[in-house]
C-alpha cells in the first residue's frame, strides 16, 4: 500500500507511441515517465501487463506471471543484439488505434527471431537465463506448454485440442514436448526477455524518478495459465471438457458506463 498521497496517470503501454504499430516498454515508455517527473506526477497506474487472451484485453490474460511479447521493444533488443538492426529500419510509425491483428503479425515473428538469436548467440546474457529458468520453473514450465500448445492448435480452446493433451496425458506431454523443443525454448528465451525489460523500466522509475509503477491483477483468477488447464481428478469427470455460459462482472469503469452486466463465456466445471 502507498504510504503518502500521490497524483498520477492510469495508461496501458500499448497506448503509447512507440515504433511497431503498438505502444510497448521502450524508448517512449523512459519518455512518458520523463514527462511524469517533470510533471511532478508520481504514480504511474498500467494496469495488467499479462499476456492478453481472447478480445485482447490486459484484464483477460493467459497467465498471471508472464509478460506480453507485443511490449517487448524491438529496438531494446537491436541494442543488445538480439536483433539485427537492419530489422528494424522499416518500423511502422504510431498511427491511431492499436490494431492488434496488424501489431502481432508484423511483431511476433520478429520477436521469435530475436529468441532464436539469442539462443544461437547467448549475447553474454545465457547465465542469467539460465538462472532465470531455475528461479520460474513453477510456472514458467507451464505457461510455454500452454502457449506453444495454443499456437500449435491456432488458438482454439484447450477443451477441443486431442484428449491427451487436454487431459495432460503424461505421454502425450512428453511426445508433444520432444517434437515442439526448439519452439519451446524460444518461448522461454521471450518470457525472460520480457520480464528484463519490465524489471528495466520499473528500476528507472524508483531509481531517477521515485516514480511508483502500479500494475493491475488480471480480473480472473489465473494463478498459472489456462486456468483449469492442470493435473486434477476432474480430468477423469465425464463432462469436463464441456465449457457452459456464466456471467462475469465487467470492470468497474465500465459498468459506470454501461449500466449493467456484461454476458461473457467463461469455462466452468460441470462435474464440480
Amino acid at each position: 500500500m502507498l504510504s503518502q498521497r500521490l497524483a498520477g496517470i492510469l495508461l496501458h503501454p500499448t497506448s503509447l507511441p512507440s515504433l511497431g504499430g503498438i505502444g510497448d516498454l521502450g524508448p517512449e515508455a523512459y519518455a512518458f515517465a520523463d514527462f511524469l517527473a517533470r510533471s511532478g506526477l508520481g504514480l504511474w497506474q498500467v494496469l495488467p501487463l499479462s499476456p492478453p487472451g481472447l478480445g485482447n484485453s490486459p484484464y483477460s490474460a493467459i497467465s498471471a506471471f508472464a509478460g506480453n511479447p507485443l511490449l517487448i521493444s524491438l529496438e531494446r533488443l537491436a541494442e543488445r543484439a538480439w536483433l539485427d538492426r537492419d530489422k528494424i529500419k522499416k518500423l511502422p510509425a504510431p498511427h491511431g488505434r492499436v490494431d492488434f491483428d496488424e501489431a502481432r503479425a508484423f511483431k511476433m515473428p520478429l520477436l521469435q527471431q530475436a529468441a532464436q538469436n539469442f539462443l544461437e548467440r547467448g549475447n553474454g546474457e545465457r547465465g542469467r537465463f539460465e538462472a532465470f529458468k531455475r528461479t520460474h520453473a513453477w510456472w514458467l514450465e507451464d505457461f510455454v506448454l500452454f502457449d506453444v500448445m495454443r499456437q500449435v492448435h491456432r488458438g482454439a480452446t484447450w477443451s477441443s485440442w486431442p484428449k491427451e493433451l487436454a487431459r495432460r496425458e503424461a505421454e502425450g506431454l512428453h511426445k508433444f514436448g520432444l517434437e515442439h523443443q526448439p519452439e519451446l525454448e524460444r518461448e522461454r528465451a521471450g518470457a525472460f526477455r520480457a520480464s528484463a525489460i519490465a524489471i528495466g523500466l520499473r528500476s528507472c522509475h524508483l531509481l531517477r524518478f521515485g516514480l511508483v509503477r502500479r500494475p493491475s491483477a488480471p480480473r480472473s483468477d489465473r494463478g498459472r495459465p489456462g486456468q483449469h488447464w492442470r493435473p486434477s481428478r476432474a480430468h477423469r469427470q465425464p463432462g469436463y471438457l464441456q465449457p457452459v455460459r456464466a456471467l462475469q462482472r465487467l470492470p468497474p469503469e465500465r459498468r459506470l458506463v454501461a449500466g449493467r452486466l456484461g454476458r461473457h463465456l467463461v469455462a466452468q466445471l460441470q462435474c464440480l
